[in-house]
């Protein structure tokens, strides 16, 4: 019964207004384990404001489908929809998930970088430290360069020391003060 009730919930948000979009919201996050797979059946085919809602909604629920089924939102041309698949994947908690976080980063356009990095630094996953440096290094975008750093910074990443003490002499204030901050953090915890 609930993966009919899920299809049904989901059809109805296609007609919503804001008000019924809360409730109907509330509702496919109480169906219980048996409507997952219906709304992760059904995610690919939705129009984007209703792939934001479940995927939205999966933010909340645990299982191992969720990570196979959000990846390819990772990179969506919706930056919206790019950022909740991002951190219902983060929500999932798990070595795999991260993994595919990770994974996604090297070649990930700015806007998508940004939520990778935030993602991963609140997740403490420290195989990204060397993705993170290379970011710093290389990318032209300064918003990527200083979440970036923030990033290296809340790792604890001693090794980008060098790199991120060369970031004081950025053409941009936001990179410097970043660099700043991190800095800071990096040498008084040693």
């Amino acid at each position: 019964m609930s993966a009919h009730q899920a299809r049904d919930l989901i059809e109805r948000l296609a007609a919503a207004d804001y008000d019924e979009t809360d409730a109907i919201q509330a509702e496919l996050a109480a169906l219980g384990p048996d409507a997952l797979g219906e709304m992760l059946a059904q995610l690919p085919v939705l129009d984007p404001p209703r792939q934001f809602i479940v995927i939205n909604v999966l933010r909340g629920k645990r299982d191992e489908r969720i990570l196979a089924a959000l990846s390819p939102f990772i990179e969506s041309d919706n930056s919206a929809i790019a950022q909740v698949a991002i951190r219902a994947i983060a929500a999932q908690g798990t070595e795999a998930a991260y993994q595919a976080l990770h994974a996604a980063l090297p070649g990930a356009r700015d806007a998508v970088a940004l939520h990778l990095i935030n993602a991963l630094a609140a997740s403490g996953v420290h195989a990204a430290i060397p993705d993170l440096i290379a970011l710093v290094k290389r990318s032209e975008s300064d918003s990527v360069r200083y979440t970036a750093i923030d990033a290296l910074g809340k790792l604890g990443a001693s090794e980008a020391v060098p790199v991120i003490t060369q970031c004081l002499d950025d053409e941009s204030k936001h990179v410097r003060e970043r660099a700043e901050r991190a800095l800071s953090r990096l040498t008084t915890s040693e």
